[in-house]
């Protein structure tokens, strides 16, 4: 009985940890969606690469204190190909290359929202 307590415990932790992330999850996802598409990409299409740079500069912080925290509970493909955009979207954007900048910012928003939709405790990704 001592064993089915101490299972039960750790596995209340485990999902309560897990949920906690979720939500973190999702709120930063969403934040970091806002950011790669509305500022970013708006700022490059009207060719201004010194708000995109600042912009770029907030969205990598915000994304690289997320990764400390998901880097526990996600794959790590799926972060690493985001880090691999980043440096592809930031790379063009310095080449002041709109059309590839703007495209590769465009799949960086499609990423983060597939990262937090993908790896959500749910049904479907159940089975």
């Amino acid at each position: 009985m001592r064993n089915f307590i101490i299972s039960l415990i750790s596995l209340l932790i485990i999902l309560c940890l897990w949920g906690g992330f979720s939500f973190y999850s999702k709120e930063t996802t969403d934040s970091l969606q806002k950011q790669s598409h509305k500022l970013i990409v708006s700022s490059i299409r009207n060719e201004d690469w010194r708000a995109a740079e600042i912009d770029y500069r907030k969205l990598s912080r915000m994304w690289h204190k997320y990764r400390k925290t998901a880097v526990i509970f996600l794959d790590s493909k799926d972060i690493n190909e985001i880090d691999s955009t980043m440096d592809k979207a930031h790379l063009y954007m310095q080449a002041k290359d709109v059309s590839n900048s703007t495209g590769e910012f465009s799949y960086l928003k499609d990423k983060f929202g597939f990262l937090y939709q993908n790896d959500k405790v749910s049904i479907a990704n159940i089975f």
